[in-house]
């Protein structure tokens, strides 16, 4: 954005110095591009201290999180007044595997309407 307002600049210096001759806008030219270049130079700076504060901040973050594991990993499961883990439990099966075959023939049959449907339809191309 830095750059579209200094083109913009230089063309406005340009139309403004033309009458005065080649030598004030040489030197206003000169005087645009050095403090194009500060700026850039800020911008580079600006981006170059976030990305540093970002990395530390990502470091920081993957610290807490090795530490919450290694507890995690440590820790020994409280009995009575701690947080317990509890086991997990099996899953039914033949609950799933029937409630599966009811969506499957529920999809078939869907499918074959929709084909029914399909081929009762006359094509634009056919007569």
């Amino acid at each position: 954005m830095s750059l579209r307002r200094g083109t913009v600049a230089a063309l406005a210096a340009l139309a403004t110095c033309a009458g005065a001759g080649p030598s004030f806008a040489q030197v206003d030219l000169r005087d645009l591009r050095q403090r194009d270049e500060i700026l850039q130079r800020q911008d580079i700076d600006r981006l170059t201290a976030l990305h540093a504060r970002l990395e530390a901040q990502a470091a920081r973050a993957r610290l807490d999180t090795d530490l919450t594991l290694r507890d995690l990993r440590t820790a020994v499961p409280a009995a009575g007044d701690g947080l317990a883990l509890r086991p997990s439990l099996p899953l039914p099966e033949a609950p799933l595997s029937s409630e599966y075959d009811r969506i499957s023939a529920a999809s078939e049959a869907r499918l074959a309407a929709s084909n029914l449907r399909l081929k009762a339809m006359p094509l634009a191309g056919r007569p």
